[in-house]
């Protein structure tokens, strides 16, 4: 065998023990070892992204296997990251926050995904540059402690790994592929992806969303695998289905979807052909014969295509009339009656191909989850669970007691809702304090900031307050410092303006 040929069959044989990992139970690829292999460069990448994969996937099983779960909210700038990472697990990284404030053209948009494919991975490299300079500080700073004091200062793990939005792929395979590697590159943990179609994707709290064919997600998430198994890391991967509250689907390929696809009947109402099909049977049979025809109907036509319920439908004695042509949008889209039903058919398929599944829900609704949760775990009991705590819910206005929104995470984790996200925490929280401040700096002039901003900082012990060290002066001091002992230059030596501040 030559020197190509052995080595094609050492990267395989090393793909295939890594997937024999019990990280991929219940994983399924539709590909081999080899193929991978054949993809693979020749030098071999380590990519941060890997080791954060690996640490999250540790957090979520543990917290799964005792009922628990891990809340964060999107970090929207390397302050916020910083801090979030101080007291939570995991971060979020959103791309409505991207949309709205960090597009890689600059020009801000509300969430339709219409802006650069780079932008959600931009930010990723911020956030994770930012959380790896806190690292090699802290590093630096501990390095001059003694044991005991190392012992009385715990470590703060500002490695906190991240989940980023890849919304509906940007487009095709290829997209979504390069988009993965992206985002790989920069160090994200996990990437959560959407069956919306590109071109028509809105905000999940939004209307006007048009949802594609669960097999053209399937495949998006199979293109999402394929990449991350050409970089070899184990990047976590969340499919989110806007199913429950989309109006429309852009084919009806995919026989999955067909029981939920609305059609026009001869009545000249609208509906599903299940629910044709009862109809057509109160109409055809009378007495007991209903209940034995309807039971034997519902047993099975959910998991027919329309042309085998056709078919089934006439071996009980019936059959019914139903149109999804008339029911066309101007675009050619079909009407669909989006339900919970109809995102666990769909979690069904994804599941065997992600590891995490997220039903986009209109409101906060412990009843919804609690349905999601038991379809989805009759097929995939291991699979793990995500829920979006939307600041685009009014969180007053669902009859919820202070006690029962603040259960309410503990609530979903019983559910087996692994990982739980307020999506534009980081949004919200600087409208707010920049608003608070603006308004009280007009009014009151510079102790408007001090009182609320510099006193508030000192008091509760805020790292930013030494801003010039937050920032990595020291650090990049004790780095010039070994080049140049003698410097005159360092930057916190005792002239700065910082020693002012005892924190």
């Amino acid at each position: 065998m030559d020197v190509e040929g052995k080595r094609l069959q050492e990267i395989t044989a090393e793909i295939q023990k890594w997937w024999t990992n019990s990280r991929w139970e219940n994983v399924e690829r539709p590909y081999q070892a080899q193929d991978v292999a054949r993809l693979r460069p020749t030098i071999p990448m380590d990519y941060p992204s890997n080791y954060q994969s690996k640490k999250m996937w540790k957090l979520l099983k543990e917290a799964q296997a005792n009922k628990g779960f891990h809340h964060t909210f999107g970090a929207l700038d390397p302050v916020q990251v910083i801090n979030l990472s101080k007291y939570l697990r995991t971060v979020y990284v959103s791309g409505w926050q991207c949309s709205a404030t960090a597009s890689t053209t600059n020009e801000p948009g509300p969430d339709f995904a219409d802006y650069p494919a780079n932008t959600v991975p931009n930010k990723v490299d911020q956030l994770f540059k930012a959380q790896l300079l806190q690292d090699r500080i802290q590093n630096e700073q501990r390095a001059h402690l003694t044991p005991e004091q190392r012992a009385k200062t715990p470590r703060v793990d500002y490695l906190a790994p991240m989940i980023a939005d890849a919304d509906a792929g940007f487009g095709g395979i290829t997209s979504t592929m390069k988009l993965i590697k992206l985002f790989i590159e920069a160090g994200a943990a996990g990437i959560h992806l959407e069956d919306q179609r590109p071109g028509t994707k809105k905000c999940g709290h939004m209307s006007g969303k048009v949802v594609v064919s669960t097999r053209e997600h399937v495949n998006r998430l199979i293109a999402c695998r394929l990449q991350a198994d050409i970089m070899g890391t184990d990047l976590i991967i969340l499919a989110r289905t806007d199913a429950l509250s989309a109006r429309l689907i852009d084919s009806n390929c995919d026989p999955v979807d067909h029981p939920f696809i609305l059609g026009l009947c001869p009545d000249g109402k609208e509906r599903t052909f299940p629910n044709a099909g009862l109809e057509a049977i109160k109409a055809k049979f009378t007495g007991a014969k209903v209940q034995e025809v309807t039971k034997l109907w519902l047993s099975k036509c959910y998991d027919l295509s329309l042309t085998q319920a056709h078919e089934y439908a006439r071996t009980l004695g019936f059959d019914f009339q139903f149109d999804w042509e008339a029911l066309r949008s101007s675009e050619g889209f079909y009407s669909i009656d989006g339900c919970v039903e109809l995102c666990a058919a769909r979690a069904k398929q994804y599941l065997r191909y992600a590891d995490m599944v997220w039903m986009e829900t209109p409101t906060p609704s412990l009843e919804v989850a609690t349905k999601f949760s038991t379809l989805v775990k009759n097929n995939h009991p291991t699979k793990l669970l995500a829920y979006n705590l939307s600041p685009s819910f009014n969180w007053s206005a669902f009859n919820m007691s202070n006690a029962q929104i603040q259960s309410f995470c503990a609530d979903l984790g019983r559910l087996g809702y692994t990982w739980q996200f307020i999506t534009l925490a980081g949004f919200h929280l600087n409208a707010l304090k920049s608003e608070k401040l603006s308004k009280d700096l007009a009014a009151r002039g510079m102790l408007a900031y001090v009182e609320t901003v510099q006193r508030k900082e000192e008091k509760h012990k805020v790292d930013q307050l030494t801003h010039q060290k937050w920032s990595g002066a020291n650090y990049v001091d004790a780095c010039q410092a070994l080049v140049q002992p003698e410097s005159q230059t360092l930057a916190s030596s005792k002239d700065s303006t910082e020693n002012q501040f005892k924190h």
